[in-house]
């Protein structure tokens, strides 16, 4: 997948910032609704994606160490 990104976008660099990322975006609808995947009998991710049942317990959190501890950021 990560040489398939580098030949399809970015060996075909944009002149603005806005270009690349559209670019990128198209070659994500591509990879994820067009091109099957051997690893998934030739069909494509979009075909076999299920939204987890697991709710995300918020962002990131720093995590709680005891006091005598020193902590480092």
């Amino acid at each position: 997948m990560h040489l398939d990104l580098r030949y399809d976008v970015e060996d075909n660099a944009s002149e603005t910032i806005r270009e690349e990322r559209e670019a990128a975006a198209r070659w994500v609808h591509e990879f994820n609704h067009h091109r099957p995947h051997e690893a998934l009998g030739q069909r494509v991710p979009a075909e076999v994606y299920q939204p987890s049942v697991r709710r995300l317990l918020g962002a990131w959190r720093l995590p709680l160490y005891p006091s005598a501890w020193q902590t480092r950021v």
